[in-house]
This record gives structure tokens, C-alpha cells and sequence, in this order.
């Protein structure tokens, strides 16, 4: 008895030294599996469309270029809304930052709340705008936007505001990842919604 019990003594200490080896090896490739890293860069871009008021309405698409701290992400992004029917389009320029509320241990699957500004040009008509802003240098910031100093309807005006949103980033790749984002858009100055719900929907690729 006494040495079959040495014998197994055995047998389970060379399985915990071989398990505890395997455990100290792996260490080191979880934290390199880590999706996210202080001071990565990375690139996006992504379809978006309002959910409410109207759903499915001022569709649009945005590109963006940021980078990750340790516990958040800022980027800077530029979105085109496209105008169709009565339903003035913009393109406009913004920085945010995001907070990273939640994650799994090897960042894989991250939420992000925040938010961020922007600014830009409402517009009904592309070429007209264009003329306009080439023109006059800017458009008209008038609390109505409805006409030019000529008495005729301008087809662009300012639009400036505040967006904040919550956003899962979900990696499929070491590299790549998939992104959905819900804000709430906040036009301080429009010929859109003053307020409104959007949603947001693309990948990342990080650098």
C-alpha cells in the first residue's frame, strides 16, 4: 500500500508540475492575444441610417481613424448623410472619445459609451451647395436657412452638434473587427431632426 500510494504521489505531482509549466507558458500568448493595446491605431468604416423618428431614414456612411488608451479609444471621423425627397443630406466632420465600460478578459468583445462634436453643412442638392460654398466661402448660419441675401433658396447651410453613443466592437479576427453603435445625435443647428436615434453598423482593422 505504502508504495502504491508513494507511486501515485508521484504520478500526481509530475501532472501538477507539468500543468503549472503549461499554465506559466500560456501566460505570456493571453496577453499577446489581447485584441486592443494602448496606443494602437486603428481604421473603420461604416453604414448608418436613423431608427427614430423616422426609420430608415437620412441613410448614410462614415469613415473614421483613431486610437486605443488603456481604458478608452477618441478617433476622428467623417460622415456623409445622403439627401433624397425633402430630406436634407450633410457631410460633416467630428472627434469623440469612448470609454470602455465593459470587456472580456482578452478584449474581444468591448462596450464603449461616450460621445463626441461635430460640424459641417446640411445640403439638398450637391451641385448647388457646392456653388455656394465655393461662392460665398461658407453658408448661411440664419436661424431659417430659407433664403440667400439674393432672395433665393440656398441649398446649404452650417450645422454643428453633439452625438452621444454607446458602441460593441466585436473582434472575428486577431485583427479585425465588427461594430455597432446606437447615438443620439444632438444638431444644435439643422435642416435635419434637432434630435434623433441612429444606428450604426461596420468593421475595424486595426494597425
Amino acid at each position: 500500500m505504502t508504495g502504491n500510494k508513494v507511486k501515485y504521489y508521484g504520478i500526481t505531482r509530475a501532472i501538477l508540475v507539468h500543468l503549472t509549466a503549461a499554465a506559466l507558458m500560456l501566460l505570456p500568448l493571453g496577453a499577446r492575444a489581447q485584441r486592443t493595446m494602448r496606443g494602437q491605431w486603428y481604421a473603420g468604416a461604416a453604414a448608418t441610417s436613423t431608427l427614430s423618428p423616422k426609420a430608415g431614414s437620412y441613410p448614410g456612411f462614415g469613415i473614421e481613424a483613431g486610437r486605443y488608451t488603456m481604458t478608452a479609444r477618441w478617433s476622428a471621423s467623417i460622415r456623409g448623410i445622403v439627401p433624397a425627397g425633402s430630406d436634407f443630406g450633410s457631410l460633416t466632420a467630428s472627434g469623440a472619445w469612448m470609454y470602455r465600460a465593459a470587456a472580456t478578459s482578452n478584449r474581444a468583445l468591448n462596450l464603449y459609451c461616450g460621445g463626441g462634436a461635430f460640424l459641417g453643412v446640411d445640403f439638398d442638392e450637391v451641385n448647388g451647395a457646392v456653388r455656394e460654398v465655393i461662392s460665398d466661402g461658407g453658408t448661411d448660419s440664419s436661424a431659417t436657412w430659407s433664403q440667400g441675401d439674393d432672395g433665393s433658396v440656398r441649398h446649404s447651410s452650417f450645422t454643428y452638434g453633439l452625438e452621444p453613443a454607446a458602441e460593441l466592437e466585436l473582434f472575428i479576427t486577431r485583427k479585425a473587427a465588427l461594430v455597432a453603435v446606437a447615438s443620439l445625435p444632438i444638431r444644435l443647428l439643422t435642416r435635419q431632426e434637432t434630435l434623433s436615434l441612429r444606428a450604426s453598423a461596420g468593421v475595424r482593422i486595426n494597425f
